[in-house]
């Protein structure tokens, strides 16, 4: 088992190289999607959403992989082909999906409104990168952090789209990404 489990990572890792380098890139994808998807089978109680972000994500890659923008010795430099912008919006598409039902389903219950989640999360000593303590006595920064993710969430699918508010909220996004990885120190989870 552990000898079949080393070669099926090997494949991963090697397929993963090979989409970085832009080498056949198709079946590369193909495999790092399809290897990605047997490691989570192996070891299910350690994948939790990073990792199915990822399988969508060399899903997306497997059906019309990165070098057909214009990676393509010939192809006019920063030319989409239409596979790679019909992919390019399946992609947009599922982020504003996956942020409106986590946004969702945030709203639904009472502890990001109180700001208890960001509270219960920062405290936790297997994530707690700082003394949050002081949040105990000023719990008005945890519940407007709250509200602040329950906002940025609910709201992507709307304010993505217009030019107008598209950049705030990019930045917003990331904002809570880095968040993520400065006081969760969930690195992996962040990017």
């Amino acid at each position: 088992e552990a000898t079949w489990l080393r070669v099926l990572f090997s494949t991963y890792l090697c397929a993963l190289l090979a989409l970085c380098a832009g080498f056949r890139c198709r079946p590369a994808a193909w495999t790092a999607c399809l290897t990605h998807a047997l490691l989570g089978l192996a070891g299910r109680l350690s994948m939790y959403g990073v990792d199915q972000f990822a399988q969508v994500a060399l899903f997306y890659l497997a059906l019309h992989p990165a070098d057909g923008v214009s990676w393509r010795p010939g192809a006019p430099e920063g030319v989409a082909t239409p596979g790679a912008r019909l992919v390019l919006r399946m992609v947009q598409i599922n982020l504003c999906i996956a942020y409106l039902s986590s946004g969702v389903a945030k709203l639904q219950g009472t502890e990001w409104w109180n700001g208890e989640a960001i509270f219960r999360s920062v405290m936790m000593p297997l994530y707690a990168s700082f003394s949050m303590g002081f949040l105990a006595s000023v719990p008005l920064i945890a519940k407007l952090a709250g509200w602040g993710t329950l906002v940025l969430e609910a709201g992507y699918p709307i304010f993505i789209w217009p030019a107008a508010t598209r950049r705030l909220w990019i930045s917003g996004i990331v904002g809570l990404h880095l968040g993520i990885l400065v006081f969760l120190g969930l690195g992996t989870f962040a990017l």
